[in-house]
């Protein structure tokens, strides 16, 4: 999983963001040529690509544990059984 940060406020450090919020994965800034070649309109965006580089899946949802709406987790769970 890779994290690409677009459109970021002068001084932002989206790396030490996610560190703060225990996330594990890197984060590839000045990412806007890649949210252009997804065709991201706003963030949060979440695109899955499977192992053959195909994009399954695309979402701005972006909390995986919230109760409310379990669509986020319902994707990641149908990839990882396929």
């Amino acid at each position: 999983m890779i994290a690409v940060s677009i459109m970021k406020d002068e001084g932002a450090m989206p790396q030490a963001e996610l560190d703060a919020r225990g996330m594990s994965f890197k984060t590839l800034i000045e990412g806007e040529k890649i949210a252009q070649l997804f065709h991201v309109q706003g963030t949060p965006t979440t695109v899955f690509i499977n192992s053959q580089g195909q994009v399954v899946a695309s979402t701005r949802l972006s909390d995986p544990e919230d109760p409310e709406d379990p669509r986020l987790e319902q994707v990641v769970k149908s990839l990882l059984t396929d």
